[in-house]
């Protein structure tokens, strides 16, 4: 699917980008992935939409990755190397396809539920950081993290 893209789409989706305060930037290639996404969900993806009122969309992961499959054919991959961007891009998405106006709603974090293949937590290593892995387990206690520095 072809998106034609300028300096005014990049200008409208910043305003939803820059709500989630946190340090990643919006870039060109940003919204343009966007604004596929957003066709995503204004087509086929519309269903996941239903009933959100911004914040929290929870998602079962077969479901939703078959029916992006079918739009962005390398999305998944795309998730597994950047989780951080690609679901940052999908709640901005979601935002502008449901056609909230930036601060009226609490912007839409997506939340895979039941994703495979599990990692358990024992094989999690270093390689693992910054990819997107799916862990099941149960907290018992929370505390500060004290990493061994050697």
């Amino acid at each position: 699917m072809a998106t034609q893209l300028d300096s005014n789409e990049l200008l409208r989706i910043q305003p939803h980008w820059q709500r989630r305060n946190d340090p990643l930037p919006c870039t060109e290639v940003d919204a343009e992935v966007v604004a596929v996404f957003e066709s995503f969900f204004q087509q086929s993806g519309a269903k996941f939409l239903e009933g959100h009122a911004g914040g929290d969309l929870v998602v079962e992961y077969a479901a939703f990755a078959a029916a992006l499959r079918e739009e962005v054919y390398d999305a998944c991959e795309m998730l597994a190397a950047q989780p951080d961007r690609v679901l940052r891009q999908l709640g901005v998405a979601a935002d502008l396809a449901r056609t909230v106006p930036p601060g009226a709603e609490p912007p839409t974090l997506l939340r895979l539920r039941a994703v495979s293949p599990e990692t358990s937590l024992a094989a999690l290593r270093s390689e693992t950081v910054d990819h997107f892995v799916s862990v099941r387990a149960t907290v018992t206690r929370v505390g500060p993290i004290k990493p061994l520095v050697t």
